[in-house]
């Protein structure tokens, strides 16, 4: 559809199925990323020490928030 069209279909929906559904809580260590995942920023290599923050290449983990060489471990 051009866009026009979409906006056009989009005003013609109810309000109700315009509304984003929200999702039940992360758990307990875990962060909501804006796509909907959750992530647990201590170890996420594609989300270390904060949403998106992608470690380089030349790290192997991310550890306690952190990019790290050494292989990550969850301690519980």
């Amino acid at each position: 559809l051009l866009p026009q069209q979409l906006q056009q279909q989009l005003q013609q929906q109810p309000a109700k199925q315009q509304q984003q559904v929200t999702s039940a809580a992360c758990p307990t260590g875990y962060v909501r990323t804006p796509s909907g995942s959750c992530v647990n920023l201590l170890i996420d290599f594609n989300n270390c020490g904060s949403i998106g923050y992608v470690c380089a290449s030349s790290y192997t983990s991310c550890s306690n928030g952190a990019c790290s060489g050494a292989p990550a471990v969850q301690l519980t």
